[in-house]
């Protein structure tokens, strides 16, 4: 066996264990009834809503602070 193939097959063997496992995630629930995955995905969505607020404030106080200066300063 080559060392290509015995890295590819531990690179296999290491995905068909991640997948093992998600399918265990996602199967899992919560006290309050909801599916782990769910819970996941909701909460990184959240996490995506405020971290797009928070880059559309940097990305106004940026324009603010090019407009007070005349077109030499960047």
């Amino acid at each position: 066996m080559t060392r290509l193939e015995a890295i590819a097959l531990l690179v296999a063997a290491t995905a068909c264990k991640l997948d093992a496992q998600a399918v265990r995630i996602e199967d899992e629930r919560l006290p309050d009834g909801r599916l782990r995955s769910e819970a996941i995905l909701k909460a990184d969505y959240q996490r995506s809503i405020e971290d797009l607020e928070r880059l559309i404030q940097l990305a106004q106080e940026l324009k603010a602070e090019l407009q007070k200066y005349d077109y030499h300063v960047l």
